[in-house]
């Protein structure tokens, strides 16, 4: 883990804060990112590197008859998102030992539930298709793993291997999979789903998500599946154009994913307050309808 601040409280907050927001983000593992912890300004493009669906051609004396090129997508981090809490003096003298921990965790959990929902806004009937082939309409009452199993039928149909993708469900749906007395822990090969809650595979998908943010999209939307070309986002640090006026200012990143938080601690001293404040830049854009099946409740 990366972290430029120099004040202690300032480091616990950001420390607990890029966990949180690490943790709330996994599902965009789902599709093509590009986190880095590079500054970048309002409006900047970022390529995202998105590796197109290939295809096999009877060779005729050219081997780049069929070539597709990895290039990418350009994303425009147009959106700028920040959380805030301020504590007066007597609320950091009387506060738990644990309070700056607390604070980064619910600060990174707003920031990453506008970005989840900003990037699943666009998982609509227009971008993605409303054809009997690209949704699967279920309830969560009747959600189990036979469900997972005609997603499946559908998402092959349409081109996405199960290996290469990855489901996220909202949590009704996810409850009912975890129900599901077929997936005992004898049946999944490991107790994971019973002690951690968490279903690691289940008919060839190696990624299911349980998503609190999923939303509705006025189609009922509840989840889905997709491959990394269904979507894309990209994350980066905004820095601030001078320190001046600022207690400290800073940056934080997980060194495996890249996700990357901007830090600002901001005093105000005639009312007895100081701002600490989490940021980052974002953009996010759909790309092919063909890789994605929505899951919706009606």
């Amino acid at each position: 883990m990366a972290n430029t601040l120099t004040n202690m409280q300032s480091r616990i907050f950001a420390d607990a804060a890029i966990r949180k927001f690490n943790d709330i983000l996994m599902p965009l593992a789902a599709i093509s990112t590009s986190f880095e912890s590079e500054a970048k300004h309002r409006g900047d493009t970022v390529r995202v590197p998105v590796f197109p669906t290939l295809t096999a051609s009877a060779f005729s004396g050219d081997y780049s008859a069929s070539d597709k090129t990895i290039t990418g997508v350009d994303v425009s981090i147009d959106q700028h998102y920040f959380s805030s809490v301020a504590i007066t003096d007597r609320e950091r003298d009387e506060s738990l030992a644990d309070y700056f921990t607390n604070l980064g965790q619910q600060e990174a959990k707003a920031v990453a539930k506008q970005i989840l929902t900003g990037v699943m806004s666009t998982i609509t009937a227009a971008a993605f298709g409303n054809n009997a082939g690209d949704k699967l309409v279920v309830a969560s009452s009747a959600f189990t793993a036979e469900s997972i199993a005609d997603l499946r039928g559908k998402a092959v149909k349409k081109g996405i291997p199960a290996g290469d993708a990855a489901i996220v469900l909202g949590p009704d749906y996810y409850v009912a999979l975890l129900k599901d007395t077929t997936l005992n822990a004898g049946a999944l090969g490991s107790p994971q789903a019973v002690q951690d809650g968490k279903i690691a595979r289940l008919f060839g998908f190696n990624n299911i998500f349980e998503c609190n943010f999923v939303p509705g999209n006025s189609e009922n939307l509840v989840g889905f599946v997709c491959s990394r070309q269904a979507l894309a986002t990209a994350i980066r640090y905004l820095a601030p154009q001078s320190t001046a006026g600022l207690a400290d200012a800073g940056m934080v990143s997980d060194n495996e994913s890249g996700l990357t938080l901007g830090v600002r601690v901001i005093p105000h001293p005639l009312a007895g307050k100081v701002h600490y404040v989490t940021e980052c830049l974002w953009g996010h854009k759909a790309l092919d309808g063909a890789a994605l099946v929505r899951i919706l409740s009606a």
